[in-house]
């Protein structure tokens, strides 16, 4: 007669097989993982992460599947199975699942924007792989925490953080190569932050240097990316065309649809400088699904602001007013300061151009007064100026035709 302890091992045998099933899915496609096997995957899971004994094989799938779900852009409905992961890696006291699952979960919040628990899973997967003496993956936690610092604009930790990766990483171990890249990647990126064009430029060639002797398309293509962004500041527009075209053949060819996403965007902003707003909103809209599938809000908002800008260029200011405002809801969503205000200018620009003189008065003066009423938030110098000047004129303009 069968007994519940009989069902239960007949139960986890069930689940045990199909995790494993599952796993040589995953490990036998190279590319993107098809539909069927990641819902299958995801089901088995479901049930795997309450199976105290099938641990080993669910841990065995969940780190492989994981890089399929992020290159897939599956950030949001992904993180809950990482949770459960981070759960029963410490009801198992597995350290070393439990600091990788607390790195993957790092990267998946900042990339969702949630930037407070992700720079708590950052400093635990530091204080894991540290106690665990793993040189390699603690330069490569410190490499993210200090990302998700500079993302914070804490620029002094970032700073300290990514030196402190590089102490890690071997100058001399190949093995250490694509984390030393990473490393002057962010150097690069803190810097153009701080617009310092020229150190930043030698940073991001620094970080391709190191990445073009290895197989990390992705990152090869994100510091020609940032070249092209350093490019454009300079105000050389057909550098940074070539190296944003440049890294989206790459990207292509690597499968990264948000990063894909990304260079479009960057693209079209270049067209856009060159006075090419019609291929401009033609880039922009190869971006935007994806941002929308995604429900990538930081990059909605900054795509949202970047159509606008572009259709008050082609004097289609209703369209614009739609566009900016939504950014500006975004940007108020996300907490960003000198998102919102960027938008509000443009915002102000539309009702200008419409001939909304009261109501660009009202955009610019509001804008100015939440700067005014920051006791830590400060946005750039040139953003208030901009805000200025527009004031300035919607008020002649309004006092003239009153």
């Amino acid at each position: 007669m069968a007994t519940e302890q009989n069902y239960d091992q007949l139960f986890t045998s069930y689940i045990v097989g199909g995790l494993k099933t599952s796993l040589i899915r995953v490990q036998g496609v190279a590319g993107p993982l098809a539909e069927d096997d990641r819902r299958q995957a995801w089901h088995m899971l479901s049930y795997a992460l309450a199976v105290e004994d099938a641990w080993p094989h669910v841990r065995a799938l969940l780190f492989p599947l994981t890089q399929k779900m992020i290159q897939a852009g599956h950030w949001q409905d992904w993180t809950p199975y990482l949770e459960q992961g981070l759960a029963r890696s410490r009801a198992q006291q597995d350290l070393d699942a439990e600091a990788e699952l607390s790195l993957h979960l790092a990267y998946l919040q900042q990339r969702l924007g949630h930037l407070t628990p992700a720079d708590r899973h950052a400093g635990a997967a530091v204080t894991l792989f540290s106690r665990q003496k793993t040189r390699a993956r603690l330069g490569a936690a410190l490499n993210r925490h200090a990302e998700i610092k500079r993302s914070r604009r804490e620029y002094a930790a970032a700073e300290q953080l990514v030196d402190a990766a590089l102490t890690q990483l071997n100058n001399e171990d190949e093995a250490d190569r694509e984390e030393r890249g990473h490393a002057y990647l962010i150097k690069g990126r803190i810097a153009f932050d701080q617009r310092l064009w020229a150190k930043a430029g030698r940073h991001f060639a620094r970080g391709l240097e190191l990445y073009e002797g290895t197989d990390n398309l992705r990152r090869t293509a994100i510091c020609i990316q940032n070249l092209g962004r350093v490019r454009s500041m300079e105000k050389d527009y057909d550098g940074a065309a070539a190296a944003y075209e440049r890294a989206i053949e790459l990207l292509k060819t690597s499968n990264e649809i948000f990063d894909l996403a990304v260079v479009q965007m960057n693209l079209g902003i270049i067209y856009s400088l060159n006075q090419k707003p019609e291929a401009a909103l033609a880039a922009y809209a190869q971006a935007e699904p994806v941002f929308r599938r995604l429900r990538d809000r930081a990059y909605l908002a900054r795509l949202f602001n970047n159509q606008g800008m572009t259709m008050n260029e082609l004097g289609q200011w209703e369209d614009a007013q739609t566009l900016l405002q939504a950014s500006s809801e975004l940007w108020l969503a996300l907490d960003n300061l000198q998102g919102y205000l960027n938008a509000q200018e443009s915002l102000g620009a539309a009702y200008l151009g419409n001939r909304e003189f009261d109501r660009a008065v009202h955009t610019y003066q509001a804008a100015l007064a939440m700067q005014a009423e920051q006791t830590e938030r400060h946005c750039s110098r040139q953003t208030l100026e901009n805000l200025a000047r527009g004031l300035r004129r919607a008020q002649a303009e309004s006092k003239a035709h009153a």
